[in-house]
C-alpha cells in the first residue's frame, strides 16, 4: 500500500506543478513506468485519487450571489481535501467573508505545516479571527 500512497504523491506532484502546462494519463503513466511502478499500482493510485474527487464534488456548496474562488495549485497543494472543502463551506454559507478567506489562505500559504488540515485549518481561523469564548470548534463544523 506504500508505494501506492507514493504513486498518489507523485500523481499530484505532477498535476499540480506550476511548470507543467499540460499533463495527460499517457505522461503520468510513463513516469511512473520509468521509476519502475507497475501499471496495477498506477491504476490502483488513479482510482483511488478519482473516487476520493467523486466523493468530494457534489459536497462544495454554490451560491449565484458570490464569486466563485478557485484555489491556486499551491493552496490545493498545502491544504487536504478535506480543509479546502471547510473553508469553501464556511465561505459560500457567509461564515467568513472573501476578504477573511484570502487572509486564511494567505496565512495557509505562509505556515510551516506541510500540510493543512481540518484541525490545523480550524487553529488558523480562530487565530485569524481573534475568536475568543465562541472558538469555532470541531464539532461546530458540519462534517
Amino acid at each position: 500500500m506504500r508505494r501506492v500512497e507514493k504513486i498518489v504523491e507523485i500523481i499530484l506532484s505532477e498535476i499540480l506543478s506550476p511548470e507543467r502546462v499540460e499533463i495527460t494519463e499517457k505522461k503520468i503513466m510513463s513516469i511512473l513506468l520509468q521509476q519502475g511502478y507497475k501499471v496495477e499500482e498506477i491504476n490502483e493510485a488513479l482510482h483511488l485519487i478519482f473516487a476520493k474527487l467523486k466523493n468530494h464534488q457534489h459536497q462544495i456548496p454554490h451560491s449565484k450571489d458570490k464569486p466563485i474562488r478557485v484555489f491556486t495549485p499551491i493552496e490545493r497543494y498545502k491544504m487536504s481535501l478535506e480543509a479546502q472543502r471547510l473553508l469553501l463551506q464556511l465561505y459560500y454559507s457567509n461564515a467568513i467573508t472573501l476578504l477573511q478567506l484570502e487572509e486564511i489562505l494567505s496565512h495557509i500559504e505562509s505556515t510551516n505545516e506541510i500540510i493543512v488540515d481540518k484541525d490545523v485549518l480550524i487553529n488558523i481561523i480562530n487565530d485569524i479571527m481573534g475568536l475568543n469564548n465562541s472558538r469555532l470548534n470541531k464539532s461546530s463544523i458540519i462534517n
